[in-house]
C-alpha cells in the first residue's frame, strides 16, 4: 500500500505531474497494489449545490485556483496510468485543523488588525473541516479495508462556515458584500483588468455548498466528528432535548431525522399503521402526531411533575425519577417562563391537590419554543424515517432509514431515541435490540364520574384554572388504592356551545344559519370568558357547571405491543397492539369513586354522579402509555443500557401516578445532559 500525501507546493502543475509519474513508476516496480490519493474537496465545482462521493470532479481547470488545478491534474492522471497494474482511491479530507493549536487562515480570510479579519466571503460561506488525529484515524481505518472504495470524502456533516472559523479562534470577521462584489468583479473581467479564471475564484469564495460525508462514515463505522449527535425524532422530547445539548455544549452537533416536517400529522396522515387486536384503545391513532413539534403541537395536557407524596411504595428507578423531579422542577418551569410555586395541599389522609401548567397555544410547540430551527449547529433530515438501529453488544454503530424512497444509513458518536413510545417500541423490536416477540405496556383509564352544580370551590380549594402569560395553572386531586394511582381532573366548558360551534366549523366544515345564530346568541357568554381571562386571569364556567373526570392507572395486565405481519406505507411492519383492563380496575374505580364523593359530601358539593361503569375514554390529552422496558434497578441502569444511545419516553416510566407523564421525563434529560454532555 501507497499513502500519497505530497504536493510540491509553489511549483507548477508540470513539476507535480512529473513527482506523479516516479510515484506511478514506484508502484509498478515494486508491485504496490493500492495506492490512496491524499486529495482535496476543492477538486469538485463550485456550481453544486449538493456534494457526496458520488459527484463528480470540475472538468474546467480556468474555473479554480492553481492549488485544486494541480489536485484535480493529480486526480486524472493517476486515474489513468496505473495501467490496470495497482488501484487508486482518493481520499478528500475537509479543510484539516488541530485541536490543540490556531490554524492557518489561507483561503478563509486575511487579518487586518488586532483580531479582526476579512471574511473570504460571507457569513454563509461553508467551510467543511475535519480535526488532524481523526483524520489519520480514518485512513487507518481506510486501508485496512479489504474492499475499497473509490473515494472517500472525510469531513464533519455539520453546517460549519468561515464565519464559525473565525469566531472560534477569536476573530471579529467583516464580510464581503456576496452580489456586490461579484457584480464588481465581473465589470473588472468585462474590461479585462481580471482574468475569466480570477473572476471564477472570486465568484467561489461564496460557495455554499452542503457537504455529506454519511457513506464514508458508514463504510468505515466511524463518525468523523467526535461530537456528532443524532436525534431520532424532533417531537415534545426530542425539541427539549435539542435545546438542552445546544444550551450545554456548543460543540455538540445536532443531526435531527424526523418522518416528518413543518406540517404536523396524525398516524394515518403520516402513514403509520397500528393494528388494535384487544379492546378499545384509541391513544396509537388519536395521541400521535408527528412532524416538528409532534404531540407538544397538539398537546391538550397539562406539566406536572412527581414528588414524594405520589406512590405509597414503588420501585428504587421510581424513586430515583421522583428525586429527579424534585431536584429540576424549579428549571423545567424556568424553562416555560414559569415561576414554580406550586405547592401540594393534603385534602385528607389519603387525598391531596397538584398543580400544572397548561401551556398556551403559543408555546405548546416545542420545536417553535425553542426554536430549534434556528440552531446554528442542528442539521435537520425531514421526510426522513429511521426504521432500525445497528448495534453490537451494547454499543449503537449506525442507523438506517429511508428518505425519497431510499435505504440509507447514517454513523454517529451519540444517539437519542425520542420517537414516541409505541414508535421506539417498533424501531427496538425491528432492530433485534428486544430479543421478545412483545413489549408490555401501560395506560391510564379515564371516565367522567361527576358533574358539579355550583362553586369551582370545595372546601377551601378553588379548582378553577387560573391564567398566566396566556398558560393556565391547573389542579387537580391526586390519590392511591391499594399501590394503584389515580387523579381527579376537573374539566371546564364542555358543553358551551360556542366553542362547539367553533369546532363544527374548524373541524367538520360545517356552516349553516342555525350555527351562525347560535355563536350571535351566545356572544354574551363570550364577552364574559374573554372578560374572565383578561381581567380576572381565571377560567369562566359556563352555566356554573362542570365535570370531574378520574383517571386511574391500568392495574397489571397483559397489554402489549409487538410487530405485525402486516405493512404500512414505508413497506415496513406495523404495529400490534393489544390493550387489555385489568381485572380488578372495576374494583379499583369504585375505591377511588367513593374516595371522592365523600371528599364532596364533606364539603357540601352540589353533584350528580354520571354513568358507574367502567369506560375506556381516550384521546389526545390523556395519551399516557408508560410500563416498557422499564424493569431497571435506579437511574444509572436506564442511562447506561446502552454506550451511547439513551431511550427517550414516558415508556420508561414504572408508573404513571397521578399526572400527565410527559413533564416528568424532562427532568431526566436535564440530569443526562448535565453528566454526559457538558462541555
Amino acid at each position: 500500500i501507497v499513502i500519497n500525501f505530497i504536493i510540491i507546493k509553489n511549483a507548477n502543475r508540470e513539476d507535480n505531474i512529473k513527482y506523479l509519474k516516479s510515484l506511478s513508476s514506484f508502484c509498478k516496480t515494486h508491485k504496490i497494489k493500492k495506492v490512496f490519493q491524499i486529495s482535496s474537496i476543492s477538486v469538485y465545482s463550485n456550481e453544486l449545490k449538493n456534494i457526496n462521493e458520488k459527484s463528480p470532479i470540475e472538468t474546467n481547470l480556468n474555473r479554480k485556483g492553481e492549488y485544486a488545478a494541480i489536485k484535480i491534474e493529480a486526480d486524472n492522471f493517476l486515474e489513468v496510468d496505473n495501467e490496470g497494474k495497482y488501484t487508486v482511491s482518493y481520499i478528500r479530507p475537509g479543510f484539516i485543523y488541530s485541536k490543540d493549536s490556531f490554524n492557518s487562515l489561507t483561503g478563509i480570510g486575511v487579518k487586518i488588525f488586532g483580531r479582526v479579519a476579512v471574511l473570504f466571503g460571507n457569513k454563509s460561506s461553508t467551510l467543511p473541516i475535519i480535526e488532524r488525529s481523526r483524520l489519520h484515524t480514518s485512513i487507518l481505518k481506510i486501508v485496512k479495508k479489504d474492499s475499497i472504495k473509490k473515494v472517500f470524502l472525510v469531513l464533519e456533516n455539520n453546517k460549519f462556515t468561515k464565519h464559525d472559523y473565525l469566531r472560534k479562534h477569536g476573530f471579529k470577521s467583516v464580510s464581503l458584500p456576496k452580489y456586490s462584489t461579484i457584480f464588481v468583479a465581473s465589470l473588472l473581467k468585462l474590461i479585462k483588468i481580471i482574468t475569466k479564471k480570477q473572476f471564477y475564484q472570486i465568484k467561489g469564495i461564496f460557495k455554499n455548498i452542503e457537504y455529506d460525508a454519511s457513506e464514508s462514515e458508514v463504510e468505515l463505522s466511524y463518525s468523523f466528528s467526535k461530537n456528532s449527535v443524532c436525534v431520532i425524532g424532533v417531537g415534545t422530547f426530542g425539541s427539549y432535548l435539542v435545546n438542552n445539548i445546544c444550551e450545554k455544549n456548543e460543540n455538540s452537533h445536532v443531526t435531527i431525522f424526523d418522518v416528518g416536517n413543518e406540517k404536523v400529522k396524525n398516524e394515518d396522515e403520516i402513514g403509520y399503521k397500528t393494528n388494535i387486536t384487544k379492546a378499545s384503545y384509541v391513544g396509537a391513532s388519536k395521541g400521535r402526531f408527528f412532524g416538528f413539534g409532534g404531540t407538544s403541537n397538539k398537546w391538550g395536557g397539562q406539566l406536572l411533575m412527581f414528588t414524594k407524596n405520589d406512590f405509597d411504595k414503588t420501585t428504587p428507578f421510581m424513586l430515583d425519577i421522583i428525586k429527579l423531579c424534585e431536584k429540576y422542577r424549579d428549571i423545567v418551569f424556568n424553562r416555560f417562563k414559569i415561576r414554580n410555586s406550586f405547592e401540594e395541599t393534603f385534602l385528607t389522609e389519603t387525598l391531596f391537590t397538584k398543580k400544572g401548567i397548561w401551556l398556551s397555544y403559543f408555546n405548546r410547540n416545542l420545536f417553535k419554543f425553542f426554536k430549534i430551527k434556528k440552531r446554528s449547529n442542528v442539521s435537520i433530515i425531514k421526510d426522513a424515517r429511521v426504521t432500525k438501529i445497528l448495534y453490537e453488544d451494547t454499543n449503537i454503530i449506525g442507523i438506517e432509514y429511508i428518505k425519497n424512497n431510499v435505504l440509507r444509513t447514517a454513523v454517529f458518536n451519540h444517539y437519542f431515541l425520542t420517537t414516541g413510545a409505541f414508535e421506539t417500541c417498533r424501531i427496538l423490536l425491528n432492530s433485534g435490540i428486544v430479543k421478545n416477540e412483545s413489549i408490555k405496556f401501560s395506560d391510564h383509564l379515564s371516565q367522567k364520574i361527576f358533574k358539579i352544580k355550583g362553586s369551582t370551590k370545595i372546601g377551601d380549594e378553588d379548582f378553577v384554572f387560573k391564567v398566566s402569560k396566556a398558560s393556565l395553572i391547573t389542579k387537580r386531586i391526586v390519590g392511591e388504592v391499594d399501590g394503584v394511582s389515580f387523579y381527579a381532573n376537573p374539566t371546564f366548558n364542555s358543553e358551551f356551545p360556542f366553542f362547539q360551534n367553533i369546532k363544527r366549523i374548524l373541524f367538520k366544515k360545517e356552516l349553516s344559519f342555525s350555527i351562525l345564530k347560535s355563536i350571535i346568541i351566545d356572544m354574551p357568554n363570550v364577552f364574559k370568558f374573554v372578560y374572565s381571562l383578561v381581567v380576572n386571569k381565571r377560567i369562566f364556567v359556563y352555566n356554573n357547571e362542570w365535570d370531574i373526570y378520574i383517571e386511574i392507572e391500568n392495574p397489571i395486565s397483559d397489554s402489549n405491543v409487538s410487530l405485525s405481519n402486516t405493512i404500512d406505507n414505508y413497506n415496513e411492519f406495523a404495529l400490534n397492539l393489544n390493550f387489555e383492563i385489568g381485572k380488578n380496575a372495576d374494583y379499583i374505580y369504585d375505591k377511588c369513586r367513593d374516595l371522592i364523593k365523600t371528599y364532596l359530601i364533606d364539603n357540601n358539593v352540589d353533584f350528580e354522579e354520571y354513568q358507574k361503569t367502567i369506560e375506556v375514554q381516550k384521546s389526545e390529552d390523556t395519551y399516557h402509555p408508560y410500563g416498557m422496558m422499564c424493569d431497571f434497578k435506579n437511574i444509572d441502569d436506564y442511562y447506561n443500557l446502552f454506550n451511547n444511545m439513551l431511550i427517550i419516553n414516558t415508556g420508561i416510566l414504572p408508573r404513571a401516578g397521578g399526572i400527565n407523564t410527559a413533564g416528568a421525563i424532562f427532568p431526566l434529560i436535564e440530569e443526562y445532559i448535565n453528566v454526559k454532555f457538558s462541555d
